[in-house]
């Protein structure tokens, strides 16, 4: 008995350690134009298309979102990004980032690192603010999923002097040639 237990929970380990990248329940697999046709068939709507990348737009988890795809080659790799909404206020922000981190949590088990503790030692949220404006986008949650890398980090975007949650998943083949394309620049 405690042979099979130890069987199943090893299963359902591997099994959730090797999914794949899923947006709005279409797996982000095959070419860049049938991913694009199944977002659009699940809600989605194309703002630009080319051969290597996309941006679409529409609900992902009850928020209306901004989503781009890109490849390295047609039906290689992919890196995935969703722009939530930007919010002005810190509170906001904070609610946001909470929830969408508690449905990555749910999903994906406990995240491998967390970079967004550093906001609990501020004073104040205008503090928390400046922190994030200053750290370019390092503050959040990473997981490593085997099959692809999940981040999900606060951004500030100073051009329209907002901040927005913004949650980034890239399989592995482009992980490793971002990583070999960085390794080559240094």
């Amino acid at each position: 008995m405690k042979k099979l237990i130890f069987i199943v929970l090893v299963s359902l380990s591997f099994y959730s350690f090797c999914q794949p990248i899923r947006v709005k329940g279409v797996e982000i697999k095959g070419s860049l134009n049938r991913i694009v046709h199944r977002l659009e068939n699940n809600g989605c709507t194309t703002l630009i298309n080319s051969r290597d990348a996309c941006i679409l737009e529409g609900f992902v988890s009850g928020y209306f979102s901004g989503i781009t795809i890109t490849t390295i080659t047609n039906e290689s790799g992919y890196e995935v990004s969703i722009v939530f909404p930007s919010c002005t206020t810190w509170s906001k922000l904070e609610s946001e980032y909470n929830n969408i981190k508690d449905i990555l949590i749910e999903k994906y088990g406990n995240p491998t690192k967390r970079d967004d503790q550093m906001l609990d030692n501020a004073i104040s949220n205008n503090q928390k603010l400046s922190i994030i404006r200053q750290q370019d986008s390092s503050i959040g949650c990473y997981w490593n999923m085997g099959e692809f890398h999940i981040f999900f980090h606060l951004c500030y975007l100073a051009e329209r002097d907002d901040y927005y949650p913004l949650l980034t998943y890239i399989d592995n083949i482009e992980f490793k040639a971002k990583k070999h394309e960085a390794n080559d620049d240094l």
